[in-house]
């Protein structure tokens, strides 16, 4: 099979830089075949399966080549179909829909499959059924490992859009004081969880886990905080319009403030993280100057997509 064979030569490609990074969360297969739009995700035992929109109008013909991608899944990564996560992704005439609120429909499995995954040094809570998404962004690996490599002891680190607080914990990790950042009560008390996972202590109260719309507390703390981080992480959504946040974010219009604002908070030395998963983004003509693109840069072995994400170093 076509499917078979593509999976197993991924599945080649990876083996020595997962062995060598400790990995056993990552992409196998990315839509590389048309006829097979599909995601594989692997999370230690489990595969989580992403249909992205249906290239065919024959339902029989999807339902082959579903079955095929199923069949070299259970062989190639023996996992049968109990550890097989199936989710759908549909192309409808606003663009996609993907997010939270059409994981209940999208989501073709009935129970709870929560478990562990590891990145090097760094361990993590998913939850590979509530949620379209898993609460780990496989693609922002890189970053992790550089915040983590590059990340002084005591330095001082905040992480905005902080959602389970994987970077908060690359920081942490590496001695960092971080400040995570989210407006999601339940994204913090993951982000919680996955300190305790790392043996994090937070003894001391050191390390903040603030829920609060990161605009409004990027205004709050213009003066309170001017200049007093190391590191600053700015990690938006494309979109969100959660009720618990003061205004609809749009990372295309709103970027720009939120980076000026973060700025402003910045020492004299540090240094600023943005990325964004947003495709045809484009960086404010008037940050351009300031920024370094690193995207290339922060793009993993298993992602063959290079605008999975962009992201920028950004300075005083």
């Amino acid at each position: 099979m076509m499917i078979f064979n593509r999976i197993k030569k991924n599945q080649k490609r990876l083996a020595p830089y997962l062995r060598q990074e400790g990995v056993d969360a990552y992409r196998l297969y990315d839509r590389d075949i048309p006829e097979y739009p599909y995601i594989v995700d692997v999370y230690g035992e489990y595969v989580v399966l992403y249909e992205r929109g249906i290239a065919t109008a024959d339902e029989v013909k999807r339902e082959q080549h579903q079955k095929e991608i199923l069949v070299a899944i259970e062989e190639l990564l023996l996992a049968p179909a109990e550890r097989v996560v199936v989710k759908r992704r549909e192309e409808g005439k606003g663009g996609s829909k993907y997010g939270e609120e059409a994981a209940a429909e999208a989501i073709l499995k009935p129970r709870t499959i929560i478990t562990r995954v590891h990145e090097g040094l760094l361990t993590f809570e998913v939850n590979l059924t509530d949620y379209i998404d898993t609460g780990l962004f496989l693609d922002h690996r890189p970053l992790r490992k550089r915040v983590l490599k590059e990340v002084a002891p005591a330095a001082k680190v905040l992480n905005l859009f902080s959602y389970t607080g994987a970077l908060s914990v690359a920081a942490a990790k590496a001695g960092g004081v971080v400040v995570s950042v989210d407006w999601s009560k339940t994204y913090q008390a993951w982000a919680q969880r996955n300190f305790s996972l790392n043996q994090i202590s937070n003894s001391s109260g050191g390390h903040q886990f603030v829920t609060s719309d990161v605009v409004a507390f990027l205004t709050s703390n213009q003066k309170a905080l001017k200049d007093y981080f190391d590191l600053i992480i700015l990690d938006p959504p494309t979109f969100s319009n959660s009720k618990r946040q003061e205004e609809v974010w749009d990372v295309q219009r709103d970027h720009c403030q939120a980076i000026e604002l973060a700025l402003n908070l910045l020492a004299s030395t540090g240094v600023l993280y943005f990325s964004c998963n947003k495709r045809n983004f484009k960086l404010d003509p008037g940050l351009v100057v300031k920024a370094s693109n690193i995207s290339k840069a922060t793009l993993a072995p298993d992602f063959r997509d290079p605008k999975i994400h962009h992201c920028y170093l950004l300075g005083k």
